[in-house]
């Protein structure tokens, strides 16, 4: 890390008792406990898959049985009775969904329609977009996807699934906002798409889709010069509630 970076921790330790960060080396933790923080890292997860393409044939035995599980549940948990649209521009009803969400969010960032707006719809790159899952008038799920160039030569692009807003426990509704994230990679030509979200209830959701999830490699640290004895309850990283949204990976 060396001096400059051992000089900007000590006066980042002596102007703010907490502070955030994401994507630490093994040597910078190290250091971080020396200097006197405490690790609070949450669990990350990342889930991945690739994209069934109606144009893609041919494709092997696993493949095609995988296809088939993903629709069975699509049946099941994606009811056809979700309205779905894509734009450019953020929906008038994510200010809503997020005042319903906020609540069950210990700490996150804060994904007012103000936010988003700054981070995805006023972005240099016109390369995002919003899917919107609405039943009855109501606001179900709000999805922000992208695009970047393929991994893998021949693959076609990569898609990522940036944010995934949902009330929490409502396994039809990320289902169903998963699968519409799915059917926009296809019809952009991606082979495959991955998301990365904080670890919980929507593990299920990814893996009952097809995704394969692990833990995420990105990683993200709370790191607090608070006294052990201060910390408390904020000690458990299941208090904790994070998204990697707000991190540009392109």
């Amino acid at each position: 890390l060396g001096l400059p970076a051992l000089q900007l921790l000590k006066t980042m330790l002596a102007e703010s008792p907490l502070n955030i960060g994401s994507n630490l080396s093994d040597s910078a933790r190290r250091l971080f406990g020396k200097l006197g923080y405490a690790n609070l890292s949450t669990s990350l997860a990342k889930a991945g898959t690739r994209v069934n393409s109606p144009s893609q044939r041919g494709k092997p035995l696993w493949s095609r049985m995988k296809g088939a599980a993903r629709n069975a549940v699509r049946k099941v948990a994606s009811p056809a009775s979700f309205a779905t649209s894509i734009s450019r521009q953020l929906p008038a009803s994510a200010q809503p969904l997020w005042e319903k969400i906020a609540p069950f969010l210990p700490v996150s960032v804060v994904k007012d329609a103000r936010y988003l707006r700054w981070r995805y719809e006023q972005a240099p790159a016109d390369n995002y977009r919003f899917i919107h899952l609405s039943r009855d008038g109501e606001t179900r799920c709000l999805a922000v996807v992208g695009t970047v160039a393929g991994r893998d030569p021949g693959r076609g692009k990569h898609g990522v699934i940036l944010d995934l807003l949902v009330p929490p426990e409502d396994l039809a509704a990320a289902c169903g906002g998963i699968d519409a994230c799915l059917d926009y990679f296809a019809e952009q030509g991606c082979g495959s798409c991955d998301a990365h979200f904080s670890d919980g209830w929507l593990r299920r959701c990814f893996s009952r889709m097809g995704f394969g999830t692990e833990e995420s490699p990105l990683g993200l640290m709370v790191l607090t010069s608070a006294r052990e004895e201060e910390l408390g309850k904020a000690r458990d990283g299941r208090a904790w509630a994070f998204s990697l949204g707000d991190t540009d990976r392109y």
